[in-house]
């Protein structure tokens, strides 16, 4: 990841390229990098519930990103006794959570399902339907650019692209 956040510009300016070249191409690497995320992010997910232990947490507080999502920051502690504080390895954030205010609920306690491995890598529980449904979603956009980039690459849909 950090290697896309070094290189970005070139990235950019290769997918411009490729998008004169031909756009199907553009449109079959979205769809690729979409699968991509979805299935790592899908699998890593299973794993929490296979493997993940399950504790309590309290919500310090919620930090807004650039675009005013709100993402809780947690805190708990784990069996072996070390003591996390930190934002949850996936949270998908609604509009709803750029209005709504979270203040009426300081140290709120929830459960979490972390990796004993790395106890960092946390997911809350009661967002779990949430996550899998955006991650479902990220999937099937995957599979529908894919599918109609590999249609248009090869001839079924002539003079789309």
């Amino acid at each position: 990841m950090r290697f896309i956040e070094k290189y970005w510009i070139l990235f950019g300016i290769a997918y411009l390229a490729i998008g004169f070249i031909n756009p199907s191409l553009c449109l079959l690497i979205i769809g690729i990098i979409l699968l991509y995320f979805g299935i790592t992010t899908i699998n890593k997910l299973w794993r929490f519930q296979k493997r993940g232990v399950q504790c309590s947490a309290t919500i310090l507080s919620y930090e807004p990103d650039e675009e005013r999502y709100k993402t809780p920051v947690v805190q708990f502690t784990t069996a072996e006794g070390t003591s996390v504080k930190d934002k949850p390895w996936v949270y998908v954030s609604s509009a709803l959570s750029k209005i709504r205010i979270y203040s009426e609920n300081p140290d709120q306690a929830v459960q979490v399902i972390y990796n004993p491995d790395h106890p960092e890598e946390f997911v809350l529980k009661s967002e779990k339907e949430f996550n899998y449904l955006m991650v479902i979603i990220l999937i099937a956009g995957g599979l529908f650019s894919t599918g109609f980039a590999l249609s248009a690459l090869l001839g079924f849909m002539p003079g789309l692209f």
